[in-house]
């Protein structure tokens, strides 16, 4: 499964656009503080989780590419910050498995985070969708918060 970015954030309400004019401070930060938590020593972590909550019996989950970026919800105009985090893992059935989550979150806080694209045999439930949003909204996204404030 891949959705382009664009029709994820439409599924929650947000036409988003590139941003064309310089970020503010608050962006900037925040695309700091995402960088500095997914491609530090969080990263490898983070990618452990999102393999686990998708698909548990899959193993040897390393970090791929990481791209932190902001876009304008066309709505309202506040800017938000996305983030697309790769997954690589070993299916429990054997072979080597891509898994891509998108996490979105803005000045008022989390928005959203997906699986985004998959090319496991076997999808990951609705269920484990719904608790790989819980994890980004109550760990992830507080630990951006403190590495902001640093």
């Amino acid at each position: 499964m891949r959705r382009s970015l664009s029709a994820t954030l439409v599924l929650v309400g947000l036409l988003a656009a590139p941003v064309q004019s310089s970020a503010d401070d608050w962006t900037s930060r925040a695309e700091a503080a995402a960088n500095k938590l997914l491609h530090g020593p969080d990263g490898p972590v983070i990618a452990t989780s999102i393999q686990r909550i998708l698909h548990p019996t899959g193993s040897d989950p390393t970090l791929g590419a990481v791209e932190v970026t902001h876009e304008k919800d066309k709505i309202d105009g506040t800017i938000n910050v996305n983030a697309t985090i790769v997954v690589y893992w070993h299916g429990a059935l054997g072979g080597r498995h891509t898994t891509t989550a998108l996490w979105a979150f803005g000045k008022k806080g989390h928005l959203i985070a997906s699986m985004w694209a998959d090319d496991a045999p076997i999808p990951a439930s609705k269920d484990s969708s719904a608790r790989l949003d819980v994890y980004f909204r109550t760990q992830i996204y507080p630990r951006l918060l403190a590495k902001m404030q640093n």
